[in-house]
């Protein structure tokens, strides 16, 4: 092979998380783009936390990011931010996937990148898109899987329909940005200028409908595809049948493909009656048709035995297989679909390929997903920084790294693990631990001239906890524990601002004010949107306040706050504490976090 990759020479600075946008620059990694990856500390892509774990290790990361180098960066410092942009400034394509606007806000949108590299083509991966009504509005695949009318046609007629099983939307959508950003790469080559590339899950979805909507339209709103079970009523013989140990499907749509399965389930006499031999026959006979095939499949005596008489018919088939016996399908085998890598915490592992081959080039992949921060000193040293410039980003946090990256196989998994301890209350976060003393006092080592203002924040249901479960609260009462927290905070010289709503908007207006207000640090209590608010993980993502979270419950719900919740990645850390108990933990971390600064 000897042609270089097509997209050699050409730099991604992949800004996105999850899946959908992971697996485009992936993609265009595969195809010979250099990709740098770039995470937030402390804890980094959102997909990190996704299984399956080894050893902290997520494979669901593991695959949407080989072929990358990555670096982690604190884009909120000023620092973090310059490096960012003198990154940027190198580079041809930024992929990112957050709501439009969100990096808006950071400093990081398209129209500030594009003044600073008007060569730059700028994808965004979203929900809905940049514009229309639901711009703004929060989404994953799910959402709008249900919303794109596929869903709607899966499943039994009648019964609830199921989940796609796989992320169809998010690895569409990645797709067709593949295709979008090379030939924005293209047209580069004539106009000199990138552009911005608008890519939509949605979309994606609607535009996967090969027959619901053009038949929709044409039939004037009469034909309608809905659920219609194991097969396709209006492709016969099109679908899934058991057999004594299993299932297979076939697919003899076609008039002539037909006739052979005709001959092999009914005989010459079945295989010679015309009302069958259109399209429009069968699938006006399809229950007949159905039975008929339905009791020769139970006829046989196994699912290799139906096989084995269609494929010598040349009838189109297969067994519905099981993942392990995909991995070991000889023909994925040999079309190389299984790849191993050497992982620098794990080992030898095996991860699924890519399903493009090039005759002139390999476009195998050469790198495992890097460890989380793993190529910050290189990267910086190819922008310019100096050693000692490095090294201080390094101890500042401005540049993260988890501990397997300087030799220990302390995974983010694990620093993430919530210490069991007496009390049922920790802070973990880079590995760290502080026990609260009995009594809730916090002894304080430094106050300030002036006051620092902390912006505490409580989502649905804190108040309702509150009543159903007394004492959580230590006095039992929301105004007791405002109370208690502001004496706690006074004994600190910390003045705090106690905000609680039902409505994420109201939160996330107060999220989006904070810097305004003077406040200098957030400790937020989601509550119900814990696991669900993509609004408010991108007004923290947008403001430049730090955060941390905070749950409070009795001890035995400790183990439902030891999983990472919808901000966990992008908060300082995660405080889980009882009652008064967590807020204590909360402040004495931010009169830490704080008393190295300036004087105020």
């Amino acid at each position: 092979m000897s042609q270089p990759r097509p997209l050699a020479g050409v730099r991604v600075i992949d800004y996105s998380h999850f899946l959908a946008g992971p697996f485009l620059a992936r993609s265009l990694a595969a195809l010979g783009a250099e990709v740098i990856k770039v995470e937030r500390p402390p804890a980094g892509d959102a997909g990190r936390t996704h299984p399956f774990h080894v050893d902290g290790q997520s494979g669901y990361y593991l695959q949407q990011n080989m072929d990358k180098r990555g670096v982690c960066v604190d884009a909120r410092d000023p620092r973090g931010l310059e490096f960012l942009y003198r990154l940027i400034d190198t580079a041809d394509v930024f992929v990112e996937s957050y709501r439009p606007g969100a990096l808006d806000r950071l400093g990081l949108g398209y129209e500030r990148l594009s003044e600073r590299n008007n060569r730059l083509v700028y994808c965004s991966v979203s929900a809905y898109g940049h514009t229309g009504p639901d711009a703004d509005q929060p989404g994953f695949g799910l959402i709008v899987e249900a919303r794109s009318g596929a869903m709607a046609m899966l499943g039994t007629p009648g019964e609830t329909p199921p989940l796609f099983g796989i992320a169809v939307a998010d690895m569409y959508a990645g797709m067709h940005g593949v295709a979008a950003v090379c030939a924005a790469l293209f047209g580069r080559a004539t106009s000199g200028r990138g552009q911005h590339v608008d890519v939509a899950l949605l979309d994606s979805m609607v535009s996967i409908h090969e027959y619901a909507i053009q038949s929709y339209m044409l039939s004037g709103g009469s034909e309608i595809p809905a659920q219609t079970g194991h097969d396709l009523r209006q492709s016969t013989l099109y679908g899934v049948f058991s057999g004594q140990d299993g299932h297979f499907v076939v697919a003899a749509q076609v008039d002539e493909v037909w006739k052979r399965l005709a001959l092999v389930v009914g005989g010459q006499d079945l295989a010679e009656d015309t009302r069958y031999h259109t399209l429009v026959g069968r699938n006006a006979h399809h229950d007949a048709i159905l039975a008929i095939v339905r009791e020769w499949a139970r006829a046989q005596p196994s699912v290799d035995v139906c096989i084995a008489a269609l494929q010598a018919a040349r009838v189109p088939c297969a067994r519905v297989q099981r993942i392990d016996e995909v991995i070991a399908d000889p023909q994925v085998i040999a079309r190389g679909m299984l790849v191993q890598q050497e992982h620098p915490v794990l080992g030898r592992i095996t991860m699924p390929n890519l399903p493009f081959r090039f005759s002139g080039c390999d476009t195998s992949p050469r790198s495992a997903a890097p460890l989380l921060g793993q190529h910050n000193r290189a990267v910086a040293e190819g922008l310019g920084y100096s050693s000692a410039d490095i090294d201080a980003m390094l101890a500042d946090g401005v540049l993260y790294a988890e501990d397997a990256v300087n030799g220990s196989r302390t995974s983010i998994g694990e620093r993430h693990r919530d210490p069991r301890s007496s009390r049922g209350q920790s802070w973990h976060s880079r590995g760290l631990q502080l026990a609260l003393p009995p009594g809730n006092g916090v002894p304080s080592s430094k106050t300030w001239r002036d006051p620092v203002k902390v912006l505490v924040l409580n989502g649905p249901n804190l108040n309702l906890l509150g009543m159903r479960e007394p004492g959580i609260y230590g006095s039992g009462t929301l105004a007791d524990l405002e109370r208690e927290l502001r004496d706690l905070a006074g004994s600190l010289g910390v003045e705090i601002d106690f905000f609680q709503s039902n409505h994420e908007g109201a939160i996330v207006d107060r999220i989006h004010q904070a810097r305004a207000d003077g406040v200098a640090f957030v400790i937020i209590n989601p509550g119900a949107f814990t696991h669900t608010s993509v609004a408010i993980r991108d007004a923290f993502s947008g403001v430049s306040v730090p955060f941390v979270e905070v749950h409070i419950s009795n001890v035995h719900k400790r183990e439902a706050f030891r999983h990472h919740s919808y901000l966990s990645d992008i908060a300082e850390g995660v405080i889980v504490g009882l009652g008064m108990h967590g807020y204590g933990l909360a402040l004495r971390y931010v009169h830490t976090r704080l008393s190295g600064a300036p004087t105020r």
